[in-house]
């Protein structure tokens, strides 16, 4: 964006991230995996490998009730080729029919989200993808299963720790003065997600974040004190959370 309001620019007139360029830098990655609605086809895996050297690794696919409990799994060994791509259907690797996008309508969808993963050789996730087959306006929930936590480490460095035990969805993260690594991401169940915020205030001395995802009810504070004692701090919910300085 040129100037200061609403804009079309994936960053905005101070140069910082917005909503878009967060996703944009996912759908955008050399290697990752992509998830699309096929209709009454089922659910469709893109795996995507726009390396010069061949992608060895595992899709894994999961399919979770509201409370975060996977109803079905499935894994697959996949080998994509340099500069290329492979396709995969969701009921193939269940070796079942399940509905996946809900496309017959024979009932209520028994699952909320379906996460897929890709993993590389050595076990690492490097991209996740989800869809949900119900649509995008999922209940707000209470956070009472998410657990935060930060802690300094450096002069101009906090690392941040977030996980729950239920889908969050298009997570978002803030902190006056400070930049996270990534943003607008969706969080799987049982995931811990880390994050780093680099100071880009020089004068920053103290840390106190906010947390908002589109399905929880309020948003989590995440602070963190230089030479404190590690301690519990309270959320604006009300629930315990860890703040655990250097």
């Amino acid at each position: 964006d040129f100037v200061a309001g609403a804009g079309w620019g994936i960053v905005d007139a101070t140069g910082r991230p917005k909503a878009a360029y967060w996703y944009l830098k996912r759908a955008w990655a050399p290697r990752g995996l992509h998830l699309t609605d096929e209709g009454l086809d089922g659910l469709a895996i893109h795996v995507v490998n726009d390396a010069a050297e061949a992608l060895a690794g595992t899709v894994e696919l999961e399919m979770l009730r509201s409370d975060g409990v996977a109803v079905d799994r499935a894994r697959q060994a996949v080998v994509v080729p340099a500069r290329g791509a492979l396709t995969l259907g969701a009921d193939a690797m269940l070796g079942y029919f399940s509905d996946s996008t809900a496309a017959y309508r024979f009932g209520p969808p028994r699952h909320e989200v379906i996460v897929a993963r890709l993993r590389d050789a050595n076990g690492e996730a490097i991209s996740e993808d989800f869809h949900l087959p119900g649509g995008l306006a999922l209940p707000a929930k209470p956070a009472a299963g998410v657990r935060v936590a930060a802690r300094w480490d450096g002069a101009r460095r906090v690392v941040a720790t977030l996980e729950s035990d239920r889908f969050l969805q298009s997570v978002s993260v803030a902190c006056e003065g400070f930049a996270p690594d990534d943003n607008y991401f969706h969080l799987a169940p049982r995931c811990e997600k880390g994050l780093v915020f680099r100071a880009v205030d020089p004068d920053a001395r103290g840390f106190e974040g906010r947390i908002e995802a589109l399905n929880l009810e309020a948003p989590l504070a995440l602070r963190a004190s230089r030479g404190a004692q590690a301690k519990p701090q309270r959320n604006s919910t009300g629930r315990s959370t860890t703040s655990s300085p250097t």
